[in-house]
């Protein structure tokens, strides 16, 4: 069992954040070193996008071609399709935060392009991403597009059916093989949470939905349901349990910083 308890003492996760904190940005070295890497190129953004949707339509090409021959091939073929799915999602995130291009409006439209493709609708996701990184680490402001989390008091105070609920929820083989491909196949489907009472949340959910649905139709219309599934549950499943752990790693570790509203700070 994986389980993740916050000692709610918890204070910054490295001290040499103390020796920083009245550091303008611009000053900081990380900064210097990192200023040429700031500007969003067209060359660069379109190579990188170009041979990943490139790789992914030719692997699940070859998938398709490959269920002829073995489905065990097929199956090794998933995961580089799996790498490039990620990858696109990847690309989405950057859009998704307006750096991948260098237009606002470029970014909206290769978004949501992205999003049809790996089941993320774009301007949704991208609300939701943002309202979580302005709320990461704040005890006070759980469950933004984060792993649920609960501090040591919550859990002891809990009961026992609840701590088994937390214990089960945690337990990476559920959160990898459950959770992951449930979050992105089904709860995306819908605006969940504040933005199921916005225009913009329905209309990019919704969008989405339809460009699915268009482009699994494609595919089905022309291989069948069964060779569909053959092809497209492993991609998915691999690329979204990818997904839920590199978001796990980054923000699930031992020196996490995690604190109260009256205490946190966005710096």
């Amino acid at each position: 069992m994986c389980i993740r308890l916050i000692p709610t003492n918890m204070v910054r996760y490295a001290s040499f954040l103390n020796d920083v904190e009245n550091m303008k940005v611009s000053d900081s070295p990380a900064f210097k070193a990192s200023r040429q890497y700031t500007k969003a190129t067209y060359f660069k953004a379109l190579f990188h996008f170009g041979h990943t949707i490139g790789l992914f339509f030719v692997t699940i090409g070859l998938m398709f071609a490959t269920l002829q021959v073995h489905y065990g091939l097929t199956l090794l073929l998933a995961v580089i399709a799996a790498t490039a799915y990620l990858r696109l999602f990847m690309i989405g995130h950057d859009c998704g935060h307006g750096s991948y291009l260098p237009q606002k409006w470029q970014n909206e439209r290769l978004g949501e392009l992205i999003g049809v493709l790996t089941g993320t609708p774009f301007k949704y996701w991208a609300r939701q991403h943002a309202k979580h990184h302005s709320t990461t680490g704040n005890l006070d402001k759980r469950g933004e597009g984060d792993v649920t989390t609960k501090t040591v008091e919550e859990f002891n105070e809990s009961g026992r059916f609840a701590q088994i609920c937390y214990r089960f929820y945690r337990n990476p083989w559920f959160m990898l093989l459950v959770s992951a491909p449930v979050h992105f196949v089904l709860l995306q489907r819908l605006p969940l949470g504040d933005q199921m009472k916005t225009r913009e949340g329905w209309i990019s959910v919704m969008g989405t939905n339809f460009g699915i649905f268009c482009y699994y139709g494609s595919l089905i219309a022309i291989f069948g349901l069964v060779p569909f599934l053959m092809v497209y549950i492993p991609v998915v499943m691999l690329s979204s349990a990818a997904a839920v752990w590199l978001f796990y790693v980054q923000h699930q570790f031992e020196d996490a910083y995690w604190n109260r509203k009256e205490t946190w700070t966005y710096e």
